[in-house]
C-alpha cells in the first residue's frame, strides 16, 4: 500500500482572500472557510491508519473554530491524540461556525475506532463551545477522554453557541460502537458554570 502525505501551508503577509462578485457583475460570490488546525485523518473513501497527534507544550489556546484532531471518514483507524501542557490549556469557541477543541473520531461515513483522547495539565479551561471528545458517528468505538489537571478545570458554556462545552467520550444516535468512558480527572477544583 503506498502512503501519501500532502501539505499544505498558506502564508500571507499585508495579503488578503477575496471572493466577490466584480462591479457590473451578476451572481453570488459563495463562502470561503478556513480551517485552523492539526490533523490526522484517514480521508472519505481511503484505507488505512491515522497516525494520530502528540503536542507537548507550555501552554496552547485554541480559539474561534482551532482544532485537533484525529479522525477517521473512511476505513481505518483514527489514532489517538496526546497533549501534554506544563501551564495552561485554553479551548474557545467563541464566534465560531465550526467545532473548536481536541476530538478524535469516527466520522459519519467511518468504518474503524477512534484512538481517544489524553490530556495532562496544569489548568484546563473550556468556554463558549469549547470541547474534549472522543465521539463516533459511524461505525467503531468512541475511545476514552483522560484529562488530568494538576491544578483546575473550569467548563463554562455560558456563550451561547451552537455546540456542547465539555469533557465527553459518546456515540451518537444511529451509530454504531462503545463510548470509551470519561474517567474523573485528578484535580484540585472543578468549576462547572452554565454548561
Amino acid at each position: 500500500m503506498k502512503k501519501r502525505l500532502s501539505l499544505l501551508l498558506l502564508t500571507l503577509d499585508d495579503s488578503r482572500i477575496v471572493n466577490e462578485v466584480d462591479r457590473g457583475g451578476v451572481g453570488n460570490s459563495g463562502n470561503i472557510n478556513i480551517f485552523t488546525g492539526v490533523f490526522s485523518q484517514v480521508n472519505l473513501n481511503a484505507e488505512g491508519e491515522a497516525g494520530g497527534v502528540t503536542i507537548d507544550t507550555g501552554n496552547l489556546n485554541l480559539t474561534n473554530g482551532g482544532v485537533v484532531d484525529a479522525s477517521t471518514f473512511g476505513q481505518g483507524n483514527a489514532g489517538s491524540v496526546s497533549i501534554t501542557a506544563s501551564d495552561t490549556i485554553n479551548i474557545d469557541g467563541e464566534g465560531s461556525d465550526f467545532v473548536t477543541g481536541v476530538t478524535s473520531q469516527v466520522n459519519s461515513n467511518g468504518v474503524g475506532d477512534a484512538g481517544g483522547v489524553t490530556i495532562d495539565t496544569g489548568n484546563l479551561n473550556l468556554t463558549n463551545g469549547g470541547a474534549v471528545s472522543a465521539s463516533t458517528f459511524g461505525q467503531g468505538n468512541a475511545g476514552s477522554v483522560s484529562i488530568t489537571a494538576s491544578d483546575t478545570i473550569n467548563i463554562d458554556g455560558e456563550g451561547g453557541s451552537d455546540f456542547v462545552t465539555g469533557a465527553f467520550s459518546t456515540v451518537v444516535s444511529g451509530a454504531v460502537g462503545d463510548a470509551g468512558g470519561s474517567p474523573l480527572p485528578l484535580v484540585i477544583s472543578i468549576s462547572l458554570i452554565e454548561g
